[in-house]
């Protein structure tokens, strides 16, 4: 566990410098997702999140390993700090991503959804994991509407004979 922070404040001090070096380190983080202790596990996740952010999740193809891994710990896992930590990577991933959620999680972005839907409204569901998964369906509902209906600039020039000569050209 202390390895992996270490390892995130090494890349919060790299920073724009990380990019080069992100195959090892989310790839570290994936392998140690895969450990028996589940507190290594979701100090893993935690940290794989960070690493996300640090890289202004600019992930590239890793970013479909990071799912199947994430996916795999909230179907399998029985310890319930592995599923929160990984529904709350789901969270911030939609977060950071912003409007390029639609276009970065495109396969994948309908069994995100009914994954984060069912855990939602499953009342048998640990209530932290419950609330992750509203925070991220409201994420998603946030992106797929600014998507659907972008902001309009109300504002119009209007020249009255010629257009203004630019003096800066």
């Amino acid at each position: 566990m202390k390895i992996g922070d270490i390892i995130v404040k090494v890349t919060k001090k790299l920073g724009e410098m990380a990019i080069v070096h992100k195959t090892v380190l989310l790839n570290t983080m994936l392998c140690a997702c895969r450990d028996e202790d589940p507190l290594i596990r979701t100090s893993a996740l935690s940290n794989l999140a960070e690493i996300a952010l640090v890289l202004h999740y600019k992930i590239g193809s890793i970013i479909y390993e990071m799912l199947l891994c994430i996916w795999s710990i909230i179907e399998t896992d029985k310890a319930v700090e592995c599923r929160r930590a990984a529904v709350m990577i789901i969270t911030s991933l939609i977060k950071g991503l912003g409007k390029e959620t639609l276009i970065e999680l495109k396969e994948s972005l309908l069994p995100i959804y009914r994954t984060l839907k069912s855990l939602y409204r499953d009342e048998n569901e640990d209530s932290v994991v419950r609330l992750h998964a509203q925070l991220a369906l409201e994420e998603l509902n946030d992106v797929v509407k600014q998507f659907m209906f972008p902001e309009l600039s109300m504002e119009k020039q209007i020249f009255v004979l010629d257009k203004p000569v630019d003096v800066f050209k």
